[in-house]
């Protein structure tokens, strides 16, 4: 992929990175303070459950992005498994589409119910409860930005295990340097 299109996926990577990373620091620091205050002081944070839950589900929606820009999501290798290698390249780019159509779906979904959820206020401080809608939008539109990345390598040519144009080492798997496991590793120890 062009070196300038590659360093916008980069940028929007590493900002997805510090917002997950970010919001898992705020969840173990609430609830560690939260633990704190209870065990030594009989107390607790007003809001701290919330803060918690909140950095909790955001980083777990964030984190999807991120996965999905290193190629960590679920899916179903069984194609990549038993077809030819030339076939490969159009399996990914329709898996790619398809899971792009799945969160414009999700995107909707959560508009809607980010509208709904408007009036609705969390109940130790003031922030409306469609924040999580609005960070499972943000999560879904990042999904669809890493899918079109991957379509885009596909296309092109780049193989996304090792950041090579087709045709240069590191090409499509050969099964000749498959990797095998071991037969000794495998034996059960008796």
């Amino acid at each position: 992929m062009y070196p300038s299109i590659r360093k916008v996926f980069d940028l929007l990577e590493a900002m997805l990175k510090v917002a997950t990373i970010s919001c898992m620091a705020a969840m173990v620091v609430t609830l560690i303070l939260q633990v704190v205050l209870r065990y030594f002081f009989s107390s607790a944070l007003a809001a701290g459950w919330e803060i918690a839950r909140l950095s909790f589900v955001a980083s777990l929606l964030l984190g999807i992005g991120l996965a999905t820009r290193r190629g960590m999501h679920a899916q179903i290798e069984i194609f990549d498994v038993l077809l030819k290698n030339t076939f490969r390249r159009p399996i990914l780019i329709v898996r790619e589409i398809l899971i792009i159509v799945l969160f414009v779906v999700v995107i909707d979904k959560s508009l809607l119910l980010y509208e709904i959820a408007s009036d609705e206020m969390l109940t130790s401080f003031d922030i409306s409860k469609n924040v999580f809608y609005g960070v499972q939008i943000l999560a879904s539109v990042m999904v669809c930005v890493f899918c079109f990345e991957r379509i885009l390598n596909a296309m092109l040519g780049v193989d996304l295990a090792n950041d090579t144009i087709a045709g240069e080492v590191g090409d499509d798997l050969d099964e000749s340097v498959a990797i095998k496991p071991d037969a000794n590793k495998c034996k059960a120890e008796v």
